[in-house]
């Protein structure tokens, strides 16, 4: 008779599962805790600004259209710039962006605060809060890139989808308590207290969360990459490796993508390509036809 085989080694080739739960093991991480709460105290203006223009204007202004139309402003504002501020972000670094960036937010914020409370003209209210949303950029995108790197540089990429599940459930308690929370301070404190309150917040939580180094992402290294034709060599070289999935279209996409950065003027200095050539008669022929037909 044949032994068996033990499930001894087989118990031991198996890897250890990290125990603890995934909360407790992403907050026991370096620095994980004061950036994630910081970050979500500088997130209450998204939720409290735009419903607390439209309460402070229409209990100053006693004017409903206007109010709802600044906050509308205020939004539009809000939603053109943030791609611009992502764009800065992942250049220049949290750290150097942030801090100029939260310094001029919090002064537009309290501008336009001062300015409501004092009942300026309406056009000069309508510029405040347009600055204002300028201002404004993303916390909420800032604290998952901190996640993501501090989750990699730890190697704890298994908890990502458990990071981002927080800070997904982290918004909608600020999108909830945030209107409560604007409404109960324009009734029951004062009208234009629920500006102050968000900008306070967004003061304290933002100046923590960018004095935070030891988790700031790095800032991204760009690339320059140059066009080249659909006919040039090494691009057909590296569509015929994708086509027969060999290991030189690697090369060939190194080749075609990176080394032609480093020829600089050369390239501009090269005749036109074939497709250049394809292109010129097609466009003539184009424009015969609009001349002709007019």
């Amino acid at each position: 008779m044949s032994p068996q085989p033990s499930n001894t080694s087989a118990r031991t080739q198996q890897p250890k599962k990290k125990g603890g739960s995934p909360y407790a093991r992403m907050f026991r991480l370096p620095g994980a805790k004061a950036f994630c709460a910081s970050a979500a105290l500088a997130r209450l203006p998204m939720s409290m600004m735009s419903l607390g223009i439209v309460l402070a204007l229409n209990h100053l202004y006693n004017n409903w259209t206007i109010a709802g139309a600044m906050s509308a402003a205020y939004i539009f504002a809000v939603a053109a710039v943030t791609p611009f501020y992502a764009r800065l972000f992942d250049r220049f670094g949290q750290y150097r962006v942030g801090r100029v960036a939260l310094t001029i937010q919090v002064i537009i914020m309290l501008g336009f605060a001062f300015a409501a409370l004092a009942r300026v003209p309406i056009p000069l209210l309508f510029v405040l809060a347009v600055l204002m949303g300028a201002t404004q950029f993303s916390f909420g995108a800032l604290v998952r890139t901190r996640w993501t790197y501090l989750l990699e540089r730890t190697g704890n990429m298994d908890l990502l989808n458990t990071a981002y599940a927080l800070e997904s459930a982290i918004d909608e308690i600020v999108f909830i308590f945030g209107p409560i929370l604007a409404a109960t301070l324009a009734t029951s404190v004062h009208p234009v207290s629920q500006l102050f309150v968000p900008t306070a917040a967004c003061a304290i939580g933002g100046t923590i969360f960018f004095s935070l180094k030891s988790t700031q992402p790095p800032v991204l290294q760009t690339v320059q990459t140059v066009a080249v034709a659909s006919d040039d060599e090494d691009v057909l070289m590296a569509r015929d490796g994708f086509a027969r999935n060999e290991d030189g279209t690697t090369k060939a996409g190194q080749k075609a993508g990176v080394e032609r950065k480093h020829q600089g003027l050369a390239d501009s200095a090269r005749p036109p390509s074939s497709a250049m050539c394809c292109c010129a008669p097609a466009f003539c022929r184009l424009c015969f036809r609009s001349s002709a037909s007019t």
